[in-house]
């Protein structure tokens, strides 16, 4: 007989059979139950806290890490480390500009030179685009809709996009200015270089937030297991901190020797010369944007 239970909606008692079985039909059981975020436990709620504290400058969590050491000192996977953890407690997404996180990692969008060009001009004509409508005073980086806003952005061996040797390059100045804008744009820039110095001069002395030395070890509390230990200075609040990572364990989302993007694969090394899809992309972009600003104002009116 089917229930009369007043806790089974209409639709429901269908899936209910003579003898009172629940009958969940197949599609419907392999359905992804809803995932709602879960309760932290205590060890995470600790850890949450001990890394607000140790990420704090005057933006918030935001910030420039320079990460440095030797070769195999375990830069990539103090850098990974970190963007998954900011992920996991801040829900800042990742970016990357190399293709070795490996799928145990999770999502993460990879960025290359021109996909970065893309993002400023977009973001130079939408500016344009809300001056033109009047409406400059509502445009902020919460609206503005663009990729690097609030992520775990992590440049590996960055010494080809900052540079010294290179500040009179175009592209090298567009990522000076972009990452030197973490204050405004919320985001944890981690930037890679077996020496502080070798990227730029001034990032070592005085714009990084945070400066992390890496050092391999080969023997982790006896068990002869590889890790890496970190000392990791907050530049701002002049507060030090170490870690130490498993290689067994944090190893596992990227590959420790996968590929580096090569800095130099345009017609004028780094200058980057768009393609007509790019171009009209981003043309296709700021027509989008401008519809759903002109859809508003029809609404509104």
């Amino acid at each position: 007989m089917v229930s009369d239970n007043p806790l089974i909606l209409p639709e429901e008692k269908e899936l209910i059979s003579p003898n009172g079985d629940i009958l969940i039909p197949l599609q419907k059981l392999l359905q992804s139950p809803p995932t709602e975020p879960r309760e932290l436990e205590a060890w995470e709620i600790q850890e949450k806290k001990e890394l607000s504290q140790m990420l704090h400058t005057a933006g918030g969590i935001s910030g420039v890490h320079l990460i440095w050491g030797d070769l195999g000192g375990g830069k990539s996977m103090y850098m990974v480390w970190l963007a998954f953890k900011v992920r996991k407690y801040f829900g800042m997404d990742t970016i990357i500009d190399s293709p070795y996180l490996t799928p145990e990692y999770g999502k993460a969008e990879l960025m290359l030179d021109e996909d970065f060009v893309k993002e400023q001009l977009k973001l130079v004509g939408l500016i344009k685009l809300y001056k033109k409508l009047g409406r400059i005073q509502e445009l902020d980086w919460a609206n503005a809709k663009v990729k690097l806003y609030r992520k775990a952005v992590c440049w590996d061996e960055a010494y080809g996009k900052l540079s010294v040797h290179q500040t009179a390059d175009k592209l090298s100045q567009a990522y000076n200015f972009m990452t030197l804008q973490y204050r405004h744009n919320g985001c944890v820039i981690m930037i890679v270089s077996p020496d502080a110095n070798q990227i730029n001069r001034q990032y070592a002395n005085k714009f990084a937030t945070h400066a992390v030395h890496c050092t391999r070890r080969e023997n982790y509390m006896g068990s002869g297991e590889l890790y890496c230990l970190y000392d990791i200075d907050n530049l701002k609040t002049h507060q030090s901190y170490r870690r130490k990572l498993r290689a067994s364990k944090w190893g596992q989302l990227f590959k420790s020797e996968g590929i580096i993007t090569p800095k130099v694969g345009f017609e004028k090394f780094k200058n980057v010369k768009l393609s007509d899809e790019d171009e009209q992309e981003i043309g296709q972009w700021l027509e989008q944007r401008k519809y759903e600003l002109e859809k508003t104002d029809r609404v509104g009116g």
